[in-house]
């Protein structure tokens, strides 16, 4: 049972080596002059980086199982974690090869900026933070103690919230009606279920 989970956790660590390199040999932001920018969005962002803070701080023993009904039970979970992981870090990687040199950490609007609805972006409005939050939730699942990963997604939701609010009040400012019919045939983090929802997180 301890080496089940120490082989989960090394798995979510490589996914991990692979979120970051999308992040590090991506093509550059371009440097066009800001129409808009969202500067409360940098809370967001904050809080997110305080919920991966709480995730890695609040460690388990890997000694021991993660839930209770024996091997089989572990294993599974196990499975889906580093699933989870995979698909996570697939959707960040797709997004920012999509997003190109219109990718950047702040919540702005640039010359030229197009409403990407391909790719990923087929199904969720924003694929990156949806990768983010399966990334936390993976590496809650492999090394945190419940109470910790709990808290780690509370804190990131909110933060996720905040800076997703304030990106979309950006984008339909600029591009309005588009963004609009957009949103209400995708989710926001999720795929939406119901083309007859209504849109938000």
């Amino acid at each position: 049972m301890a080496g089940l989970w120490i082989y989960v956790f090394s798995a979510v660590m490589a996914c991990w080596f692979v979120f970051a390199a999308a992040f590090l040999f991506r093509k550059r932001p371009l440097k066009s002059a800001e129409t808009k920018r969202a500067p409360a969005a940098v809370a967001g962002l904050a809080l997110q980086s305080i919920a991966y803070s709480v995730v890695w701080m609040g460690r388990a023993d890997y000694k021991k199982p993660r839930i209770p009904g024996g091997f089989r039970s572990n294993l599974a979970l196990g499975l889906c974690t580093v699933i989870l992981a995979v698909v996570s870090v697939w959707m960040v990687m797709a997004a920012v090869l999509r997003l190109g040199k219109h990718w950047a950490l702040k919540a702005r609007i640039i010359e030229g900026h197009e409403l990407v609805t391909d790719g990923p972006y087929r199904f969720v409005r924003h694929p990156i933070y949806s990768g983010m939050f399966g990334m936390l939730a993976a590496t809650g699942l492999s090394m945190s103690s419940w109470p910790a990963l709990l808290a780690g997604v509370v804190v990131f939701w909110a933060g996720t919230v905040l800076r997703v609010k304030q990106e979309e009040i950006l984008l339909k400012q600029v591009f309005g009606e588009k963004f609009e019919q957009y949103a209400a045939r995708t989710g926001s983090l999720f795929p939406r279920l119901s083309a007859g929802r209504k849109a938000g997180i």
